[in-house]
C-alpha cells in the first residue's frame, strides 16, 4: 500500500463529489473477430478508432477544465494506462489520433507498449516514481495541486516532470485484469474529460435474427465528465463509436 500513486491517491480527489455520468455498452465481437483473421489488428485499435469516431462527431470532449472553464485542447490524444512492475500505473499516450486510420494506430500502439516495457521505458518511470517515494506525507496535499499545474502546462520544461502525459480520454483494460466490467472514477490530475474500460472478453448467448447465437462480447464502461458533456452529446459520441465495431474494415 506504499506506492507513489497509492501516497498520492488521497490528495487527488479530496472528496466524493465529482461530475461523473456513468454508462456501460455491450459489444458484439463478431465483425471485429472476421477483420482479426485477415489482418492482426489488436481489439484495443479498434477501441482507439472508435474513441477517435467518436471525437470528430463530438469534438468538445477535446476539452479540459481550467479555472472553473472549459478549455478546448490543441491535439487530440488518448492515453492508455498499462501496469507497471512496481505495481504503479504507468501510460502510453497516443496523439493526433484523429488523423490516423486504424492500421496506423495500431503500429503506434504497438510500438508505444514495447518501449514502456523496455529496460529505456521502465527507466524513464523509475526516475519518477523514485523522485516521488520520498517526499515526505505531509508535503503531499501542497504537492498534488502544484503537481496538476505543471503537467498541464506547455511553457517548459521540469526535470523528471512529464509535459501534458494525458489525453482527454484515458482507457484501461480492466479484462486483462479479469474483471467482466468496471467502471473508472475521474482523475483530476489528467483533466480527462473521458474515462473508458475494456472489459473481459466473453462467449455470451446473443439473440441474432430472432435466434439464440453464442457470440464473443464484450462490456465496455464510461464515465463522462458532465461539465464538458450531457446526454445529447453522449448519445452522439456513442453512436459513432458503436459503428466502428459493426464494420470494423472500413477503418483501415
Amino acid at each position: 500500500m506504499n506506492t507513489t500513486f497509492r501516497r498520492i491517491a488521497p490528495h487527488i480527489w479530496k472528496d466524493a463529489k465529482d461530475p461523473s455520468t456513468y454508462g456501460e455498452i455491450d459489444i458484439d465481437l463478431t465483425a471485429v473477430e472476421l477483420m482479426q483473421k485477415k489482418v492482426p489488428i489488436h481489439l484495443l485499435s479498434v477501441l482507439f478508432q472508435a474513441i477517435s469516431e467518436a471525437y470528430k462527431n463530438v469534438p468538445q470532449v477535446n476539452s479540459e477544465i481550467r479555472r472553473w472553464k472549459v478549455y478546448p485542447k490543441k491535439i487530440f490524444a488518448i492515453t492508455l494506462m498499462v501496469p507497471h512492475e512496481q505495481d504503479d500505473l504507468c501510460f502510453a499516450t497516443l496523439t493526433n489520433v484523429d488523423q490516423k486510420n486504424m492500421s496506423e494506430i495500431d503500429v503506434d500502439l504497438r510500438k508505444r507498449l514495447l518501449h514502456i516495457r523496455s529496460n529505456d521505458g521502465v527507466t524513464e518511470y523509475k526516475k519518477l516514481f523514485s523522485a516521488l517515494k520520498w517526499i515526505p506525507r505531509f508535503i503531499l496535499p501542497l504537492l498534488t495541486p502544484v503537481l496538476q499545474f505543471l503537467i498541464s502546462r506547455d511553457f517548459f520544461k521540469i526535470p523528471l516532470i512529464p509535459r501534458k502525459p494525458f489525453g482527454s480520454i484515458i482507457v484501461s483494460n480492466v479484462g486483462t485484469l479479469g474483471f467482466q466490467r468496471a467502471l473508472l472514477p475521474l482523475v483530476p490530475l489528467t483533466r480527462a474529460s473521458v474515462m473508458i474500460s475494456l472489459g473481459l472478453i466473453e462467449k455470451r448467448a446473443l439473440v441474432v435474427d430472432n435466434a439464440v447465437q453464442i457470440r464473443s462480447c464484450v462490456t465496455i464502461g464510461f464515465n463522462l465528465d458532465h461539465r464538458v458533456m450531457d446526454g445529447f452529446h453522449a448519445q452522439k459520441f456513442l453512436s459513432a463509436f458503436k459503428k466502428v465495431f459493426t464494420n470494423p474494415e472500413n477503418y483501415l
